[in-house]
Formats: C-alpha cells, sequence, structure tokens
C-alpha cells in the first residue's frame, strides 16, 4: 500500500482524497486512508513474516492524535508477543546482560527521538535496520570489539559515506551507553577506527551555465514545445509539452537567489516574511531557527507569488502551497529533472543551487564569514570550503595595489 510521507494531524486526514494514503514520517507504521467516504486511521506491522494492516478508528470519531497513541501501543504490543515482527528482531536477556539491540531501541526512545530532527531520526533508524542490528544486534556488548566493527565497516566500502555515518552512530550508542553507566568510561570500541575519505561533490556554474539555466526556466515556464529536441539524444528527450508548475519554476528561482536549503523553500510562510526589513525569521532549520535574508530579486518575485497564492489558493500560509491546504507543495523533483534537461545540466542537483550562490559571493570578494552568515552555517569550517574561490579576488587586490606602488619605484634611465 504506497502513499506519501507527511505529520499526521487532523487537518491533513481531512484534506485526503479518495484512494490516497498517508504514512506518518515520524512514526513508522501509522497511517491514514481514504476508500470512499471518510479517512480511516490504520497501523502496519509484520507479523510471522506476513504484512498485517489494522484499522483504528474514523476520523471524526477518534482524532489523529489518540489514533497515533493507540498505533504505538498496538506496534509495542506486536513486538512483545512476537520479537521478529518488529522492524528487527531483538534478542532480550532475562539475566541482566544487555545486547546491542537493546541498547539502540533506548537510544532511538530515550535520545534520539526528543532530541533530533525527523529527517535525521528516520536517517538514524533506516542505519539500524539495514545495516548495523542484522550484524551485531544480537551480540551482547561485551562481544562487540573494534576488531569486529573494522570489520563492519569495510563490508561497506563500495558506500563509504553511509559506512561512515553508521560507524558514527554506533559510536554514539555506546556514548551514551557510558552515560548512562551500563558500560566502563571510556570502553567505546569505535575509538581509533580510521574513517573512509569523502569527497564532498560541490558543482559551479559559469556565466554561460547560468544564462543556460536561466534559458531553460523560461521554456519551462512557456512550455516545452519551443525546444529543437531533435538536437537531444533519444534519452533526454521529453514528452512533456504543456508549461511546468509555476511553484516548482518558482522553487528554483528562490533557490538560486536566496541560496536557501530545499526544505526552508518548500515550507516558507507568508506569515515568516518581515518585508519592511528583508528577512524571513525561519523557525526552525537544519541547523536551528535561522533568518533568511530576501534581496530585492527576491522580494519582487514573492510579492508576484503573492497575488497567484491569494487568488488561487487563499486558505493556505505556505509560498508554494501544495494541493491541500495542509500542506506544501511536493512536486519539484520531476520538473527539475525536465529543466536540467533542457539546460544540459543533467549532473547538477538541486541542492548545487545553494553551491553556486555561495560561489558567486566568495568570488565577488565577499568574506567567508559573511557568505556563511547568510547560508545559516553553524560552523565556519563549513564555508570555508569555498575558501580557494576567494584567491581571484584577493589577487586581483595584490596585482592592483602593487602596480601603484612599483609605479612610484620605477625611475628613468
Amino acid at each position: 500500500m504506497q502513499g506519501m510521507r507527511a505529520h499526521i494531524t487532523d487537518e491533513v486526514a481531512k484534506q485526503l482524497k479518495e484512494n490516497e494514503v498517508i504514512w506518518d514520517n515520524l512514526d513508522t507504521g501509522f497511517g491514514v486512508r481514504r476508500q470512499r467516504r471518510s479517512a480511516v486511521f490504520i497501523v502496519r506491522y509484520r507479523q510471522n513474516r506476513a504484512r498485517q494492516c489494522v484499522s483504528i478508528g474514523r476520523h471524526g470519531d477518534i482524532s489523529a492524535e489518540d489514533a497515533r497513541r493507540k498505533a504505538q501501543k498496538i506496534l509495542e504490543a506486536v513486538r512483545k508477543r512476537a520479537p521478529d515482527s518488529a522492524p528487527w528482531s531483538i534478542r532480550r536477556s532475562k539475566n541482566g546482560i544487555l545486547y546491542f539491540g537493546e541498547v539502540a531501541e533506548r537510544y532511538l526512545t530515550e535520545f534520539a527521538k526528543p532530541r533530533k530532527k525527523p529527517k535525521s531520526l528516520r536517517a538514524d533508524r533506516r542505519n539500524l535496520e539495514l545495516h548495523i542490528l542484522p550484524r551485531i544486534g544480537n551480540l551482547k556488548l561485551s562481544q562487540i570489539d573494534r576488531p569486529l566493527l573494522i570489520k563492519l565497516h569495510a563490508s561497506q566500502q563500495e558506500t563509504p559515506i553511509a559506512a561512515n555515518r553508521c560507524l558514527a552512530l554506533i559510536s554514539h550508542i555506546f556514548s551514551m551507553a557510558e552515560k548512562w553507566g551500563i558500560t566502563a568510561v571510556g570502553s567505546n570500541p569505535c575509538r581509533g577506527i580510521d574513517r573512509f575519505p569523502e569527497a564532498f561533490r560541490e558543482r559551479y556554474l559559469n556565466e554561460e551555465d547560468l544564462k543556460t539555466l536561466g534559458d531553460a526556466l523560461k521554456i519551462a515556464s512557456g512550455g516545452h514545445q519551443a525546444v529543437d529536441w531533435s538536437s537531444y539524444s533519444r534519452d533526454d528527450r521529453c514528452t512533456r509539452r504543456s508549461p511546468e508548475d509555476w511553484r516548482a519554476v518558482a522553487a528554483v528561482r528562490l533557490l538560486l537567489l536566496t541560496g536557501a536549503r530545499m526544505n526552508e523553500i518548500l515550507t516558507l510562510r507568508w506569515s515568516w516574511i518581515d518585508w519592511r526589513l528583508g528577512i524571513a525569521r525561519l523557525p526552525d532549520s537544519k541547523t536551528g531557527p535561522k533568518t533568511l535574508f530576501l534581496p530585492e530579486p527576491v522580494l519582487r518575485l514573492l510579492e508576484k507569488l503573492k497575488v497567484t497564492v491569494q487568488r488561487d489558493y487563499p486558505r493556505s500560509p505556505f509560498v508554494l502551497p501544495g494541493d491541500r491546504v495542509a500542506t506544501n507543495f511536493q512536486g519539484l523533483f520531476g520538473a527539475w529533472q525536465r529543466i536540467r534537461t533542457i539546460a544540459r545540466l543533467k549532473d547538477l542537483r538541486l541542492h548545487d543551487l545553494r553551491h553556486v550562490y555561495a560561489s558567486t559571493a566568495v568570488a565577488s570578494g565577499d568574506s567567508l564569514y559573511i557568505v556563511g552568515r547568510i547560508l545559516g552555517h553553524r560552523r565556519s569550517e563549513t564555508t570555508e570550503r569555498y575558501a580557494h574561490l576567494a584567491i581571484d579576488p584577493v589577487r586581483e587586490v595584490a596585482n592592483r595595489t602593487a602596480a601603484k606602488l612599483a609605479a612610484f619605484l620605477s625611475t628613468d634611465e
């Protein structure tokens, strides 16, 4: 039973369309679906290797939060009754000796869930379920040593970044075990294990690339029939002829003009914008509360968007509204694939637009500190990856200054 993911609330359930299913983006297994007249909250789990789906109650008879609590109780009961029906099989000891799976479960419940962002929490759960617990989940903590973890880490060498994230997660779980008094201080077996080198992928655009991207956005706004597809390969030809959704085109423009993260633009609300100061006060982001700076071109674009939103989506609080009142726009990725194909920039990711903004600012001579403030970097090291781009403006100043001074040193022979 496929469906999109979102935080399930009463408003989300109310806006469901017929045959639509939404799964909660935090509580795995909890969902809501609508078949005919009304939405029904459901819970899905595995029991004896067979997938089960149980109806909790009809929306209106039960609230979303009450349904969530019932779903959590059902899932907990299933895990206690049949451990192999849980997302992973947790071996539990009766004589006080803990297994790694038990400590990992406590880590998710007591540390990660109250403190981490939903996206980070899902990543931890996914790494545990797919890569870590199948290998060491049923081992006693005393059985997990450095050679074992080195072997586990090396087995993921084909995906070095994922391997490093798994090792970091294991290390954090052992660190919390030390704080909880489960293991001795300094007994973390992950210490001293070398991580794989990670090559950061950074894509920059020159002036010609930027012009090409701008032309592609104009074409996408007016319809793909304006493209001469004969010059493209068969795999790159786009069958779409109608214009792209205006929300997708606006999202790409806003990403490029602000240097913001994709989620910051897609979830941007009108109430967060201070038009007088030219900023948006984001209550939360990857690094916490953030001030998003809105330069003049962005404010002009937002003014045009506001007219369209007020006309077509008067009840939506989002700058880029979704098809339902309680949601923001979700259809960016498909449109971006077609836009970058038109621009012949098939290796350009949406997140690369943030790198383009940063590299343009640094190459223009702006300080790394100011650029970091605009991008919302929490650590200066994150911005310093663009330091090499600042060489050209510095060299230009050095050459100009030296030329002036050299004029005083020159003498006529």
